[in-house]
């Protein structure tokens, strides 16, 4: 830590060399599938004279906070989950986030043995742009999209999930590594999506 401070190391560099050798060594998966799922995380600061830094809040019952915000992409597959980039957001540039997740997503060393890989992320992170990059390395995804897209019919996301009963959704449950049961209700639906095509 004392030479990523002092500027002698890069932070995002140490990252990416130090994972990529770590997945070289690690077993491959039987299926050779590799997750990438990309995820925005906050470090927060106590000081006020960060050049990255900026106030916000998680929620609006949530107290103010002030830190930086990171971009990382994690690697999942075969029981293990571990970053393989990260970046530091500018508050003062629009749409960052999506810059620094396309440019993790061109620039990623995958190992030999990867024969399908699956991009997940949140609505935050769904640009067009971004899509494009994914389709362009034959990937596929699961990714969040925004309730403020439109669909070609020229009705918006939010008019689909906004008033909809429990009783169209399936329970699906799930089993935490403690042994404890969790339930997730879950509504599967085709559609197409403007300037996307045909979704799920």
């Amino acid at each position: 830590m004392r030479m990523v401070r002092s500027g002698q190391w890069e932070a995002d560099v140490l990252v990416s060399q130090m994972s990529r050798d770590v997945l070289h060594w690690l077993p491959a998966p039987a299926d050779g599938i590799m997750h990438l799922s990309a995820d925005k995380t906050r470090k927060d600061k106590c000081g006020r004279k960060h050049p990255l830094g900026l106030g916000t809040r998680e929620s609006a019952h949530a107290p103010p906070c002030f830190g930086f915000a990171m971009v990382l992409l994690i690697a999942s597959g075969n029981r293990y989950r571990m970053p393989i980039a990260m970046a530091v957001m500018d508050p003062k540039c629009k749409g960052h986030q999506n810059m620094l997740f396309r440019h993790m997503l061109e620039t990623v060393a995958l190992p030999s043995w990867v024969r399908q890989v699956i991009v997940t992320a949140d609505a935050g992170l769904a640009a067009n742009k971004t899509f494009k990059v994914i389709q362009g390395k034959g990937w596929t995804y699961v990714i969040a999209m925004a309730r403020s897209r439109k669909f070609t019919d020229g009705r918006y996301v939010s008019d689909l999930v906004r008033h909809l009963p429990k009783s169209c959704s399936k329970r699906r449950a799930i089993h935490k590594p403690d042994g404890r049961r969790c339930d997730y209700w879950v509504l599967q639906k085709r559609a197409t999506l403007h300037n996307l095509g045909d979704v799920t």
